[in-house]
């Protein structure tokens, strides 16, 4: 599958999204940072969300199902 190019605030935005859906309510998503190609081909990654409180496996499937599907441009 190829990835999808998106800007950080809008990586942001969407794991925002799709983490506020699980119920995960004021969880900190923090902004991507570039690197190199790691070995499944993504160029960015984050770190960890703040006050995932119960949920943080969720919100740590949401972000890596993003760096599957984007690649950080800027």
């Amino acid at each position: 599958m190829q990835r999808m190019p998106r800007t950080a605030g809008e990586i942001r935005a969407y794991i925002h999204r799709r983490v506020n859906d699980i119920n995960a309510v004021n969880v900190v998503v923090y902004l991507p940072h570039e690197h190199t190609l790691d070995e499944r081909g993504c160029n960015w990654d984050m770190r960890e969300a703040r006050n995932c409180g119960p949920y943080i496996d969720s919100v740590r499937q949401v972000i890596e199902e993003a760096k599957a599907k984007f690649t950080l441009c800027e």
